[in-house]
């Protein structure tokens, strides 16, 4: 349940995107409660109290917004407003998530987890991010919370790969991502600050020397706790530990670090919180140590409160200084705070919200790109909770919206692009040539139209801009006499924006107190500086639009085409009913949706349209005469994930826009399939005069040839185009295209025979001279050149199935809709089970190894454990062992071959459940059908239950070691843990004599009760681990969506199973 409150207070900044719009204390938040059932590290593993850290963003799932890391949950941002239901992805392994970046340059996300002293590479095996391989990349000395609570990534060796930074017990170690075959390698892990504490790092430039040094807490000598705060110097080196300086010292433990010049002196000062613990008085300190020398330090107290254990730093209100963002992790408000600077140090507080507990969160991050920032947060008391605060600076559309467009466009231009320049030597403020002198006032170019302000509400500008020189920097717009203010660039370029050529609408807000009632005027400025000593940006136009307060009058969207069940047919039909009393001018449906990104922005799933010359362009289309009907054709539209949302913007005659309902819930039933591929590994500065650029495109099908394919990216001057290659073949160069003006290339591939499954190049090449000159040369921009992939519809599975190493042995994943399955292919059988929770009811671990009764918490654990006492095939069916060949003959399906070819068997996966056929058995050994794992995730037999066929939840706890076993002719079992939300189950379809038993083992003498062990239920297994079963044989194993607590469960779990039997036979039956 997502949960959301308006909030009316102050707001942030991010100080490594010095671009983001500017923020005053009157702008409103919304708080969106993103989860509240968020489980802890001390559920899975020891010990019990302890919470998870981690918490960062990144576009895992590549649709263009940011999602969150926290721990071993990631949070996938529904888009729009976010206010929809937050996608969980839950890690296979009880590990902290801390840090989201780019490996490896593929187009699948990448993240650094910890399980001190293990640090672990996850890579996504999916472009959705909804599976990952695991690899350990390193190792950190563990701390007294087992975990780091500082952790930072930045570059600290310039020109170097990409680093971050740990505490471990005590000390600082940097670890550096390997440039080359960094999957086949564990990173380089090095000690660089000594006698630290496990807390925060600051990161900053100290000394002023251009590179990064860290400031970090330390503890006195006979201390426990971090009282000194100590800076270090970067050496540009990482092979010795780094020289430190003492800055100062705190009254209580050092938290979270940050550095940054408070006082505008032109030194980096070092900001410190402190922790208190168990945090019942307000005595903690929020201190800046302002650097008079770089051994010499000035303590200044912001204030004193509850314990403060969350810190971010930027400059919120755009003022030239640093503002300090907080919130309290104890008391009776616990405050969201932001803190604003005055420029000398003196800092005023402004409470956002109350009442949210956060623990190393309250962190700024764009979570939406939309140009401002908006704060995430954690919780340690409450860990259950992840919290959103959105920015509405600017906000997103919402039914019943009132608004005026007032557009403008260059025409007075010489240009045949009819752009204006802004910057350089043909900057339009100085040129006359290229824009005539009487069309501007010393830069201010007049609106065309007057603007009403009479009861409007807040405004904003969307400015048209295309990025036609890199590193151009800081385009601004003013309007009267108001604050020039900064424009965005796009948010999804993952380096310095300014590198890579774009072409989209910057979006901010405008105080209303900068326009007037009547004529306005705005004036365009860049940056001088730039690396050529040739600043440009191109303007196609803007749009200031201003909003009203909403009326009764809301137009309501209606369509056919769209089926009982929201499915979307190829062509759909769309209408507005009659506004009555209104006069309607205009109707333009849009729609949020995954696409191509002609937005130019890098968002594929998002409202479907941007301003091009000051006109809407590229949504859905437009109807301009009653009865404003719209037929969609989608037979090229991407499928998509999730619904689709469709909603009309309403234009009077009046040039008021209404925003309508929203159509919402649809899904693409088609009789073809549309496959969106995005590009990755984007060259920056891609202007084809400089020579060959590259990108690329993994496809993950092989290409049929009656498939049909194209191309689609957002151009500048492709008549300078020398063509595109794909794996180095050539394509036909499109003709007809203009020069020296923006176009939306579209371009089909008629010879497909280039393309192949997996990773292809797409390159451009070099424009060569013209009449023996030097052109422009074609522009791509960001996000690069996409394509589209149309083929005949197939059947959609929720299983998927990938191959990966798990701890050094080859694996299958099974991922289904209600569990993940681990595969071991040499053993032949499920070293994991993992429910959708993130518990492991299997458990297998290699070590110890055949140790009675120790390795019943480790290497005995496994399903189906299926033969035992062979000569030839002893362990067969077994996790760890290795007697088997294993293989993929479906999409859902893996068979099984014992080495010496006297046994097979198969298994089949559904969404709930799935089944197991021994298709071949050794006619001269028994076997057995064993579940011996860890229900609910970890052994405790004191909270477990059980139950068969013949009764249940049964609590008792019979003892295997002491010889208590629980024998019966069961047709089928269950099992639980209290705290869990749901049950595993197993069955046996082909009826026989044979006795089955249920126990607990404990790894120790002390038996059933010892810390660690297994349940161990078998079909066909007698006392002295005799196993009874010959023959073919049927078994189905799966998951019910509730704990048996009860003799009512227990009857809900038998009709469950007995249906679930009943399925397994027909799907069997339906095989055959």
């Amino acid at each position: 349940m997502i949960k959301k409150i308006l909030l009316t207070s102050c707001l942030v900044y991010f100080v490594s995107a010095p671009l983001l719009q500017a923020q005053t204390s009157s702008d409103s938040w919304t708080y969106i409660e993103i989860d509240s059932t968020k489980q802890m590290w001390g559920d899975w593993a020891k010990p019990e109290w302890l919470r998870y850290f981690g918490l960062d963003a990144g576009d895992i799932d590549r649709d263009g917004d940011l999602d969150i890391l926290s721990g071993r949950y990631l949070y996938h941002n529904p888009g729009d407003n976010m206010e929809s239901d937050w996608e969980r992805t839950v890690l296979d392994d009880n590990v902290d998530g801390i840090l989201c970046f780019d490996v490896d340059g593929d187009p699948y996300a990448d993240l650094i987890a910890m399980a001190l002293p293990d640090l672990f590479w996850y890579e996504a095996l999916n472009t959705e991010a909804t599976a990952f391989s695991r690899k350990r990349i390193g190792t950190v000395p563990a701390t007294s919370h087992v975990n780091s609570q500082g952790f930072e990534k930045a570059q600290f060796i310039e020109g170097g790969p990409m680093e971050f930074v740990i505490a471990g017990n005590g000390n600082i170690y940097i670890v550096v991502v390997p440039e080359n075959d960094n999957k086949d390698q564990e990173w380089e892990v090095r000690l660089i600050c000594e006698n630290t504490s496990d807390e925060g790092i600051g990161v900053g430039d100290i000394d002023a020397d251009g590179d990064l040094d860290i400031a970090a807490g330390r503890r006195p000598d006979g201390e426990e706790e971090p009282k000194y705060l100590i800076w270090y110097e970067n050496p540009g080196r990482i092979d010795r530990p780094w020289k430190e300086t003492h800055i100062g010292e705190s009254e209580h433990p050092i938290d979270r670090v940050e550095i940054a010049d408070v006082n505008g002196d032109g030194k980096a000062d070092v900001i410190v919180t402190e922790e208190r613990y168990p945090g019942l008085e307000p005595d903690a300190n929020l201190w800046w140590y302002g650097q008079q020398t770089l051994q010499s330090w000035e303590r200044n107290r912001i204030a004193t409160q509850y314990s403060s254990n969350n810190l971010d730093i930027a400059d919120i209100d755009q003022d030239g200084d640093i503002d300090l963002l907080s919130a309290e992790h104890k008391g009776e408000k616990l405050e969201l705070q932001l803190w604003y600077n005055d420029g000398k140090g003196s800092f005023s507080k402004k409470v956002i919200d109350t009442g949210k507990e956060n623990h190393l969160g309250t962190q700024w991050v764009d979570i939406d790109l939309d140009g401002d920032l908006d704060i995430i947060g954690a919780g340690w008391d409450r860990h259950q909770y992840i919290h959103l605060w959105r920015n509405d600076k600017t906000k997103p559309l919402k039914t019943g919206m009132r608004f005026k467009d007032y557009p403008w466009a260059p025409e007075r231009v010489n240009d045949e692009g009819r752009f204006l320049r802004v910057g350089g030597k043909l900057d339009y403020k100085s040129n006359e040539d290229h824009f005539p002198k009487d069309a501007h006032e010393n830069g201010f170019i007049k609106l065309p139209a007057e603007v009403n302000l009479q009861d409007a509400l807040r405004a904003e500008v969307f400015v048209e801009r295309v990025q036609s020189h890199e590193d151009t920097k800081e385009l601004r717009i003013q309007f009267n006499k108001g604050v020039p203010l900064l424009l965005p660039e796009p948010g999804t370029i993952p380096a310095r924006a300014t590198d890579y050529m774009f072409h989209f609408n910057s979006r901010i807000a405008l105080s209303l107190s900068q326009l007037k009632q009547g004529q306005n005027a705005f004036r365009l400025t860049v940056s001088e500086e730039q690396s050529w000593d040739w600043p440009q940006n191109i303007i196609y136009g803007l749009v200031l639009r201003v909003y009203y307060p909403e009326d009764r009058i809301v137009p309501v969207l209606k369509s056919s085409g769209i089926s009982s069940e929201g499915q979307i047919k190829d062509v759909i039909d769309l209408e507005i009913e009659p506004l009555q009393g209104i006069e309607t001018a205009r109707v333009d449906y849009i729609g949020f949706y995954e696409d191509v990104n002609w937005k130019g922005d890098g968002k594929y799933l998002d409202w479907q349209y941007r301003y091009h010359r000051g006109q809407l362009a590229n949504h859905i289309g437009s109807a301009t005469k009653p009865p404003f009907k719209f037929k969609w054709n989608t037979s090229w539209l991407p499928d998509q994930l999730d619904p689709i949302k469709i909603m009309a913007l309403v234009k009077d005659i009046n040039g008021i826009t209404r925003v309508s309902t929203v159509l919402e819930g649809s899904m693409i039933d088609r009789t073809k399939s549309v496959s969106l591929i995005k590009p990755y590994g984007q060259d920056a500065f891609w202007t084809t005069r400089n020579g060959v650029h590259t990108e690329y495109l993994d496809l993950p099908f092989e290409l049929q040839t009656e498939n049909e394919v194209k191309l689609f990216w957002n151009s500048w001057s492709p008549c300078y185009s020398a063509g595109l290659n794909i794996n180095g073949n050539s394509l036909p160069t499109a003709a007809n295209t203009p020069c020296y003006d923006a176009f939306l290339s579209e371009q089909e591939i008629e010879d497909i025979s280039s393309l192949k499954e997996g990773k292809n190049e797409i390159s451009s090449a070099k424009t060569p001279l013209h009449e023996g000159k030097m052109v422009h040369g074609m522009d791509v921009q960001w996000p690069g050149i996409m394509m589209k992939i149309r083929r005949n519809a197939t059947p959609v599975t929720n299983v998927m199935i990938h191959e990966l190493l798990y701890e050094g042995t080859p694996h299958f994943r099974v991922e289904t809709a209600k569990a993940t399955y681990y595969f071991d292919r040499a053993g032949g059988g499920f070293s994991r089970i993992i429910d959708i929770y993130g518990n492991d009811w299997v458990s297998f671990k290699r070590e110890p190894w055949g140790s009675y009764p120790a390795s019943a918490a480790s290497a005995f654990r496994g399903l189906p454990n299926l033969v035992f006492k062979s000569e030839t095939d002893d362990g067969a069916g077994h996790p760890g062992h290795d007697r088997c060949n294993s293989q993929l003959v479906g999409t859902n399906k893996i068979r099984t071959v014992s080495k010496s070819g006297l046994w097979e068997w198969e298994w089949t996966f559904y969404d709930d459940h799935a089944i197991f056929e021994i298709l071949k058995a050794d006619p001269n050994v028994a076997y057995w059908f064993l579940y011996e794992g860890t229900p609910g995730g970890v052994y405790d037999p004191e909270t477990s239950i059980y139950g068969t066929n013949r009764d249940g939840p049964a609590e008792d706890i019979p003892d295997y070691y002491k010889g208590s076993i629980d024998f019966g002719q069961f047709d089928w079992a269950y099992f639980g843990r209290k705290g869990t939300e749901n049950s595993f189950y197993i069955a046996q379809l082909s009826d026989d004599d044979k006795m089955d038993m249920m126990s607990y083992l404990g790894n120790t003498e002390n038996g059933a009760l010892s810390e660690d062990g297994m349940t161990v239920f078998g079909f066909g297994r007698e006392d002295n681990a005799q196993a009874l079963l010959k023959g073919l044989n049927t078994f189905l194993i799966g998951f019910y969506g509730a704990h048996v607590n009860s003799k009512d469960g227990h009857q809900q779990i038998t009709l469950h199973i007995e249906n679930s039997i009943r399925t397994a036979k027909d799907e069997i039956t339906d095989k055959l």
